[in-house]
């Protein structure tokens, strides 16, 4: 089977003109400092490629090793550029123009497709034959494969809804297919049912072949505008409704406040989808092997996952809106025969509290769920409470979100997996910052500062790489610190065990065989 990646692209505030210019490239020099190696005791050392301006946004292919940068210079007035460049060859095999003071538009770069986007329309440019535009569409481009050829598009309403959903040839620019959607209704999920059928979550549950288009629809209510929402504000980058080996992926772009549907699940070549009103199970022809009817009253978004043949609906009684959660529906858990669909339980969750739950995380035979100022468990056998307990938020902050599988702790120069090291335990962050671990009772048993925190980024030979702060650490199999990389951005991506990053008007080359040798 082929390996597949759903890519949402990002929308990043550029307009591009396409007049060429002179090279923006500058000069390459070795030797640039970022950090030390332990063995050696030697500098780690960086290759540098230096441009004529401010480098203000970096994107890189990872398969064609092409980065793509936009450049912006020192005057406010003067017009930008965006270059396509090869840090192997050294050259800029694409360069144009960036004006800053157009309309909005953006540009991004996956496996040797270039797309650019503005108000009045959307460009695919071929970075292999000069930068020549191929096509161009006014819809907005959600996702391509490369290995079908295919980017998918959608049309954006005035009222940020969706209509109808294309199939576009990338080579060419061709309608290979068209999908039609109800008004008024927005994106809420996206995921492949096998490397050539991708499902789509809007106005009901869609599956449509990646390059024909044909495929099946399973009409549902996934949207309301019933009852009156409660805010609370999470803070950038929260993601609703974490669990154990599942994601709730929030609607991008965010197009409905009251988008009413869960993740799709497929678990044994069984699809299952809960909407306003009914929790089902299909085939995957998309015939209903079972559906439970919900109540439309209590629904938000929610989340399915399964444990031992037994399917599980959290749904979480909040729907989110930017940075913040709102207090929605009602919160409960229930719980069926997943072959079956037979109702086991159904239990509710704090009805009487009027904030939003935030997080929830899957271990064991229990359910963990926080509010800013309350954490407490449920039983997955049979929906009762097994500990609720009060948090104080005065000292420590409120409550925010679980602990991801990726961090890791640093103690006296050893780093340790968290989520497994604290079996038994929950480790939620709070909006100061700090991680605490609570242990089975609901106590406090340890404060761990975010200073000593850090997240597993890549691994070479028998090294690990943990980026902590802005220092990416390099670690052993004995756990001994062998080589720090200092000042590392976000931006930051790695390739051909080399690491990609940008500084001012430089794009940094750090080759990670010198720790090595």
């Amino acid at each position: 089977m082929k390996k597949v990646s759903i890519v949402f692209f990002i929308f990043l505030n550029y307009s591009i003109s396409f007049s060429q210019s002179e090279s923006s490239f500058l000069e390459n020099q070795d030797g640039f400092i970022v950090g030390e190696n332990h063995i050696t005791g030697k500098n780690i050392v960086a290759k540098t490629h230096a441009f004529d301006g401010e480098i203000s946004t970096f994107l890189y292919d990872t398969k064609y090793n092409l980065a793509a940068l936009s450049i912006n210079k020192e005057s406010s007035l003067a017009p930008g550029k965006l270059i396509i460049y090869n840090p192997d060859t050294e050259e800029i095999t694409d360069e144009r123009m960036v004006n800053t003071k157009q309309d909005y538009s953006s540009f991004h770069i996956y496996e040797g497709l270039l797309f650019e986007y503005y108000k009045s329309g959307k460009y695919y440019i071929d970075i292999n034959s000069g930068g020549a535009r191929k096509w161009s569409t006014k819809n907005m481009i959600l996702h391509a494969n490369k290995d079908y050829n295919v980017a998918i598009s959608f049309v954006l309403n005035t009222d940020n809804t969706i209509s109808l959903i294309k199939g576009i040839d990338i080579p060419t620019g061709k309608i290979l297919w068209s999908r039609n959607m109800k008004k008024n209704l927005g994106l809420d999920a996206m995921k492949y049912l096998n490397d050539s059928v991708i499902l789509i979550s809007s106005s009901g549950l869609h599956a449509m072949h990646i390059r024909t288009g044909k495929g099946w629809k399973h009409n549902a209510t996934t949207t309301s505008k019933s009852g009156g929402p409660i805010g609370v504000s999470i803070g950038v980058g929260l993601t609703l409704g974490l669990l154990t080996g599942l994601y709730f992926i929030p609607t991008y772009p965010y197009i409905s406040l009251y988008g009413i549907s869960s993740n799709i699940l497929i678990d044994n070549h069984k699809i299952y989808f809960a909407s306003a009103d009914e929790l089902v199970c299909l085939d995957e022809q998309g015939k209903t092997i079972w559906k439970q009817k919900l109540s439309k009253k209590k629904s938000t978004s929610s989340q399915l996952f399964t444990q031992n043949g037994t399917l599980y609906l959290m749904n979480k009684g909040a729907v989110a809106k930017g940075n913040s959660i709102l207090k929605s529906g009602e919160a409960y858990l229930s719980a069926y025969d997943a072959n079956s669909g037979s109702l086991l339980f159904l239990a509710n969750i704090e009805p009487d509290n009027p904030k939003p739950m935030l997080d929830a995380i899957v271990k064991g035979n229990k359910l963990c769920i926080i509010y800013p100022d309350q954490i407490l468990t449920l039983s997955l056998s049979t929906g009762a409470y097994v500990k609720k307990q009060p948090y104080d938020a005065n000292n420590k902050g409120e409550l925010r979100y679980f602990l991801g599988n990726n961090v890791y702790a640093i103690e006296n120069n050893e780093v340790y997996d968290l989520p497994h090291a604290e079996l038994g335990a929950y480790c939620v962050f709070t909006a100061f910052k700090n991680l605490l671990i609570f242990d089975d009772k609901l106590d406090i048993d340890k404060i761990i500062n975010i200073d000593n925190l850090c997240t597993h980024s890549f691994s070479i030979r028998d090294v690990d790489f943990f980026k902590r702060n802005n220092d990416l650490l390099g670690i052993d199999s004995n756990g001994n610190i062998i080589a720090i990389i200092r000042d590392i951005s976000d931006k930051a991506v790695t390739a051909n065990n080399k690491i990609y990053d940008v500084k001012s008007n430089t794009l940094l080359e750090i080759d990670l065989e010198q720790i090595f040798n």
